[in-house]
């Protein structure tokens, strides 16, 4: 058969995931993108809750009980039990590459000897928080990782302040779809005039919210609304210090998320500072921020905090007596002065970003 004639041999590729689908929806990018390249992959997942995950791939999952969110350090023999599941699989299907989410499952520094012999130049990591970085066997696992890789991403430079020197790329969480949802949306005014506050999504941060209703809860100037699952504890506080001027909503599906942006004049993003990663992360919420052109309410000594007064699209959250008025005279002068703020600009500078970042895992891919 003529070289012309001849057919690529198809890649073998398997994507490692350390969690649930639910705790890491950045997965659904990478299968989307996969998809759109023709690549079949594995997942190979720790299927910590027992789900039945529905991707469109070929699964291959630990069931092994444990909380996602939990970073218990007693629970070592689950991360080995992981490891050593992502090592049998790896040495059993004969992998091209290896496309590793996260670094919570920790199969990334425990297989480092492996990879770094095997698929040096064959890795692709996504780095979306921190994790051990501080227990020295799994932070040089990780580094030497990391050295392997094709490309290491990360979701905020300013993880570049616990993990191992590198050239990482950035990479973002801005829905694929972003300029069809822009388009979409259109703002609709309180016909109060009041200025409503939004928490929209997977509502926590309680004490954060309690601090906020302290201040603002009962003043006529501001509305605070809660859309998303997890508003019980907060509701049940304002029923009990009769707080009037909140408004509650249950979950919602993803389809309705712009609608609950139309009815929103400053995104809630007051999460603490109180974790590292809180310290240094970008939130989903600052790509609605620059969607929908909405001024974002941050937190205090937060890379947040940080960029969106740089671009003048954020206020920060302070638990102070004179927080109300100084932040209904800063959106009031935000909204008069509409060349104060550089949504277009850092929006730009996110989709270049992320752009590039495609662009190189389809080279990764096609290698």
């Amino acid at each position: 058969m003529s070289s012309d004639r001849a057919e690529k041999k198809m890649q073998k590729v398997a994507v490692i995931l350390g969690s649930n689908i639910h705790w890491s929806p950045y997965y659904l990018r990478y299968e989307k993108q996969l998809n759109a390249l023709g690549q079949p992959f594995d997942l190979i997942i720790w299927n910590r809750e027992g789900l039945a995950e529905d991707v469109k791939a070929n699964i291959i999952e630990l069931r092994l009980a444990d909380v996602s969110n939990n970073r218990n350090p007693f629970k070592l023999w689950k991360f080995v039990a992981f490891c050593r599941f992502v090592l049998r699989t790896i040495k059993k299907n004969g992998y091209d590459k290896l496309i590793f989410l996260g670094t919570h499952g920790c199969a990334v520094s425990f297989c480092e000897p492996y990879l770094k012999r095997h698929y040096n130049g064959r890795l692709w990591i996504d780095i979306r928080d921190d994790q051990y970085e501080w227990f020295p066997p799994f932070y040089w696992g990780e580094k030497a990782s990391i050295d392997a890789s094709y490309e290491t991403v990360i979701s905020s430079p300013r993880y570049e302040k616990f993990l191992p020197p590198h050239d990482y790329l950035h990479i973002h969480n801005i829905d694929p779809n972003a300029m069809e949802i822009k388009a979409a949306y259109k703002h609709i005014p309180d016909p109060d005039g009041r200025i409503r506050i939004s928490f929209i999504g997977n509502v926590r941060y309680f004490e954060q919210n309690r601090l906020l209703l302290k201040h603002l809860g009962n003043d006529s100037r501001f509305c605070l609304q809660y859309f998303g699952s997890g508003t019980e504890i907060l509701k049940h506080y304002c029923e009990y210090n009769n707080i009037t001027n909140v408004v509650f909503g249950g979950a919602f599906p993803q389809s309705e998320t712009v609608h609950f942006y139309e009815q929103t004049d400053i995104i809630n993003n007051v999460y603490g500072n109180d974790t590292m990663n809180l310290q240094l992360a970008l939130s989903n919420k600052l790509y609605y921020s620059l969607l929908f052109e909405l001024p974002l309410l941050v937190s205090e000594g937060t890379f947040m905090d940080e960029l969106t007064a740089q671009y003048g699209i954020g206020f920060a959250f302070s638990d102070d007596d004179g927080f109300a008025d100084r932040l209904e005279a800063w959106y009031r002068s935000l909204i008069e002065n509409r060349t104060g703020h550089r949504y277009a600009e850092l929006l730009d500078k996110v989709k270049k970003e992320d752009d590039h970042c495609t662009d190189r895992f389809a080279d990764f891919i096609s290698s």
